[in-house]
């Protein structure tokens, strides 16, 4: 090999070496470049969106739970609320008095059992009505506490039937409307103290469940009466004619008794015969298997 050849192969190297290596620096500012670019785009764009972001105001909207959500989003909307289990909800619905409200069908404790609300009305000077509380029933009930709901003032009143081991606590509320008053009762049957469940497996859940009350029983009646609305009345011959039934006089010896009764309730019109109180009555009849419920015709239940 010649000194040329020799010097050529020496080189060679040493030139790919260079070669590379500035390749290698010209790749390293081109990717910084890169950076700094892609940097200087997003930082552009974050200011573009928080100048045309708009301050939400600081609104709330109750939700059916009781919860709370705040105004959000582009145009400000309102959350949505958190989903509810609505099974196990019934509607109420009394066209003779234009009323209409949701309840519990069955609480969340084995040891309460709430009945069916019923409304009783009554004129401004029945003597169970007492500083616009209901104070009737079995055992007089007391006044608890007016309240106000969604522009309606309710008297609340209370009473207990002690039984025999387990008992009835009556929860009243009363309003005036069309010069007459109106009370809607819940019955909550529930045994009197957890003395019978001493030293049982239930001792500690039924314990608990009197601790809890107030969430267990008193949050659903009163979410109950929150969700009163006023409808458009009918009469009960109407609403006889419009949920199917048909309309028949009957002889009824109850003096309590009026025309279209509840005949869901247990007794409708029965009691012992009297001649004196002898006289026809209007009556709806629904069909086999259904009861006039003195709003429609329904289902007859075991409730």
């Amino acid at each position: 090999m010649t000194k040329e050849e020799k010097g050529f192969a020496f080189l060679a190297p040493l030139v790919v070496i260079i070669v590379l290596a500035i390749l290698a620096i010209v790749g390293f500012l081109t990717f910084q470049k890169s950076q700094e670019f892609s940097k200087q785009n997003n930082d552009l764009q974050n200011q573009n969106q928080n100048q045309n972001q708009i301050t939400c105001t600081q609104e709330a909207k109750i939700c059916p739970d009781g919860s709370a959500v705040g105004r959000t989003g582009p145009n400000c909307e309102f959350a949505e609320c958190p989903q509810t289990n609505n099974q196990g909800i019934k509607t109420y619905t009394n066209t003779e008095y234009g009323l209409e409200f949701t309840y519990s069908e069955k609480l969340d404790s084995e040891f309460f059992n709430l009945q069916k609300p019923i409304i009783i009305k009554s004129l401004k000077t029945n003597k169970n009505i007492k500083d616009n509380c209901y104070i009737g029933g079995a055992n007089p009930a007391y006044k608890r506490q007016d309240i106000k709901i969604s522009e309606t003032n309710f008297c609340f009143s209370q009473s207990y039937d002690p039984g025999a081991g387990s008992g009835a606590n009556f929860y009243f509320y009363t309003f005036l409307k069309d010069n007459n008053y109106f009370t809607i009762q819940f019955q909550i049957n529930q045994p009197n103290s957890c003395d019978p469940y001493v030293d049982t497996p239930k001792q500690e859940a039924c314990q608990k469940a009197f601790q809890d009350y107030q969430i267990l029983v008193d949050k659903p009646i009163l979410d109950s009466i929150s969700s009163i609305k006023f409808i458009e009345k009918i009469s009960k011959e109407e609403s006889c004619i419009n949920s199917g039934g048909s309309i028949s006089e009957i002889t009824c010896y109850c003096a309590q008794t009026t025309n279209f009764y509840n005949s869901c309730l247990v007794g409708g019109c029965t009691c012992t015969p009297d001649p004196t109180q002898a006289r026809r009555i209007k009556s709806c009849e629904c069909g086999q298997g259904n009861c006039f419920d003195g709003s429609k015709c329904v289902k007859i239940t075991n409730n």
